[in-house]
């Protein structure tokens, strides 16, 4: 069965992508003028802290909320430009590994907007830090599986 209209060979669709994914992160960095400045303190800022009974892992000393506020910025812009991305993928008939793609993208990326947005109200404790993280390796977790899922769920419709 074929796939109707996609284009061939190349993803023109994901350097879309990918002009949107830098159009975020001036659009981020807009928003917050002083991130340079915050993100070098962030950088700075890392030293041993508990995070699990006996297991200390580097983490930042202060509350950056900030850099957890851009985070969350950037997983929320960029998640919503991967749905603007599957709508066009979807009207141009583009190939279902491709869809399912995208549409794992949005999952990881709306997901990780929520980690950000919870390691950001708690950015004053070493908690917050190791929240994103915990958060992170879920979504990654969630990313495979919702990929190979929805490639399958496609290619059988």
């Amino acid at each position: 069965m074929t796939q109707g209209r996609h284009f061939k060979g190349t993803d023109w669709l994901g350097l879309v992508s990918l002009g949107f994914f830098f159009i975020v992160i001036g659009a981020v960095f807009v928003v917050a003028p002083n991130l340079t400045e915050e993100i070098r303190a962030f950088l700075k800022d890392f030293h041993p802290a508990e995070a699990y009974p006996n297991v200390r892992l580097p983490a930042p000393q202060n509350p950056h909320p900030i850099i957890y506020e851009a985070i969350m910025n950037f997983c929320y812009a960029f998640g919503a430009s991967q749905i603007i991305l599957l709508i066009l993928r979807f009207a141009l008939r583009d190939l279902s590994s491709r869809k399912a793609e995208t549409a794992s993208g949005i999952v990881f990326w709306l997901g990780m907007g929520v980690f950000a947005d919870f390691a950001n109200s708690l950015s004053s404790e070493p908690t917050g830090w190791f929240s994103l993280l915990s958060g992170l390796i879920t979504m990654i977790g969630l990313l495979i599986i919702s990929r190979i899922l929805l490639a399958e769920l496609l290619r059988r419709l």
